[in-house]
């Protein structure tokens, strides 16, 4: 059986890791609406990118000083909302074949979708845990 300090350290691991993760995400976003071209649909794309990208890393950290367990879950919602729109954009962004690193692209897709699979899973456990 688990003690309540291995239990909380795990919880602060895997926080860390969806903070590395989003941490690292955003970077490659901002790296890579750079990188498109600067005309109407590649800057359209860079501000979406950008714009959701970010979005989703504050809301995680805004979700840290949350002063109940009800605003946490919220701000993860936010932060999943966010993290979906992403992907949309990704999705658009490949399929149109604007220049830019396609490499990038479905790498940033594998994370956005591995994210949003964290994020519903916490999403689903705060609000087991709420409901008992």
């Amino acid at each position: 059986m688990k003690t309540k300090t291995e239990k909380t350290d795990k919880t602060e691991r895997n926080r860390m890791d969806v903070s590395d993760r989003l941490l690292s995400l955003t970077s490659q976003m901002l790296w890579l609406s750079s990188s498109l071209p600067e005309d109407r649909a590649g800057n359209q794309l860079a501000e979406s990118i950008l714009k959701h990208a970010t979005a989703s890393y504050f809301r995680h950290g805004e979700a840290g000083g949350s002063p109940s367990a009800k605003e946490f879950a919220q701000k993860f919602r936010e932060a999943l909302s966010e993290l979906r729109m992403l992907r949309t954009v990704l999705l658009l962004l490949e399929k149109a074949g604007i220049p830019c690193s396609g490499q990038a692209v479905r790498d940033g897709l594998e994370e956005v979708d591995i994210l949003i699979r964290i994020f519903f899973s916490s999403i689903r456990t705060l609000e087991g845990r709420a409901s008992q």
